[in-house]
Order: structure tokens, then C-alpha cells, then sequence
């Protein structure tokens, strides 16, 4: 997906501004930049003709919303992950808490046992 929301250059979209960030959304709506084996921005500009866009400033102000808002998914998406991995180690962290008074106990039985036959 690094393809989706990067330019040719590398760089996220979303991170650009004016000419180039216009230029980026329109050479990823043309299938890529022309020296990476894409349409390039003409392609991309054909595109949005093709589908009824008039202003293909509007169209890539309008792809570069596209790729911030699917960025913005990602992380919470991420958050989401991380939210759900921290309740089950708190969850098992509490299942130890509780375990460890019969631990202590087992260990207490053990250490008397070889005290007393070992």
C-alpha cells in the first residue's frame, strides 16, 4: 500500500503541497509517474476527464483528501491494535496477581518439605 499514498519521489503525498502535491495525485490517478512505467499526470488528468471531473486541481485536492483520510484509518486502526494488545496483557497480569498467593503458598509447602526431609 506504500504505493498508494507515496510519489514518485518516495515521499507521502499527503505531506505535499500546491504544484506538487497536484502533480503527485495526478500521476498516481494515471497509474504512475511516466519514468516508473505509469501515465504520468496526463493519464491521470485523462482519467478524471473520463470519470466527469472538471478541474483536475479540485480532482487532486480532492485524492490527496482520499489518501490523508485512508493514512488517519491506518493509525487508528493501529491505535485500535494497540488498545486491544495492552487490555489483554493487563488481563493476564491480573490472572498472575491473583494466582500468586497459592504460588507463595506451593513455594512455602516446598521449602518446608525439603527443610524437613532433604
Amino acid at each position: 500500500m506504500k504505493a498508494f499514498a507515496s510519489a514518485s519521489t518516495g515521499r507521502a503525498i499527503r505531506g505535499l503541497h500546491g504544484a506538487a502535491a497536484r502533480s503527485a495525485a495526478l500521476a498516481w490517478l494515471g497509474g504512475g509517474a511516466q519514468a516508473a512505467g505509469g501515465g504520468g499526470q496526463a493519464a491521470g488528468a485523462a482519467r478524471l476527464s473520463a470519470m466527469g471531473v472538471a478541474s483536475a486541481k479540485t480532482a487532486a485536492k480532492a485524492s490527496a483528501a482520499a489518501v490523508s483520510q485512508w493514512q488517519k484509518g491506518r493509525v487508528r486502526r493501529g491505535q485500535d491494535e494497540l488498545v486491544r494488545d495492552v487490555e489483554q496483557r493487563e488481563r493476564k497480569l491480573s490472572e498472575a496477581e491473583a494466582a500468586a498467593p497459592a504460588q507463595y503458598e506451593l513455594h512455602g509447602d516446598t521449602r518446608r518439605f525439603y527443610r524437613n526431609f532433604g
